[in-house]
């Protein structure tokens, strides 16, 4: 038998006590005595793919998604805005292009309980009451929308 495999005498109780053979290391155990450094050592300078690589690449994707994005509010707001003033510009030529022009004009009297809004439906009610409504006003120098009992108005027959 070898020394490391021979049993050993317990100095007091005189009996002979059986000991374990040490562990045997091998190149892939990962069990390694704590005041002891590693077997291998990295050259000065090198850098792992450890979580410090992980953060600084995550943090640039975040910076190139967060400038992505910011640049995407912007082609929508700018988007948003376009399409705001090009129905500004056209839609406020709208209200021409839907009532045809009058053919000729007509004295109406406003009845009991009838507002300009109601006079406007009464002439046309085939036509948008806004359009005739803006005629209206403009054919008899009105200043607000404001109309009497048994007023006579100019207004345009279609």
């Amino acid at each position: 038998m070898t020394a490391a495999l021979a049993p050993r005498i317990a100095p007091r109780a005189g009996l002979a006590a059986p000991t374990r053979p040490a562990p045997r290391r091998t190149p892939g155990s990962t069990t390694r005595p704590l005041n002891r450094r590693p077997d291998i050592s990295w050259p000065t300078g090198t850098r792992c793919s450890g979580t410090d690589g992980m953060r600084a690449r995550e943090a640039r994707q975040m910076a190139v998604y967060r400038r992505r994005r910011g640049a995407a509010s912007v082609l929508v707001g700018a988007a948003l805005a376009g399409l705001v003033w090009f129905f500004a510009v056209v839609g406020g030529n709208y209200e021409a292009s839907v009532a045809p022009a009058p053919t000729s004009t007509s004295v109406v009297h406003v009845r009991a309980g009838e507002s300009l809004s109601a006079v406007a439906a009464r002439v046309a009610p085939e036509l948008p009451t806004q359009a005739v409504i803006n005629k209206i006003v403009e054919l008899n120098h009105l200043e607000s929308s404001g109309v009497r009992v048994g007023q006579a108005l100019v207004t345009p027959v279609y």
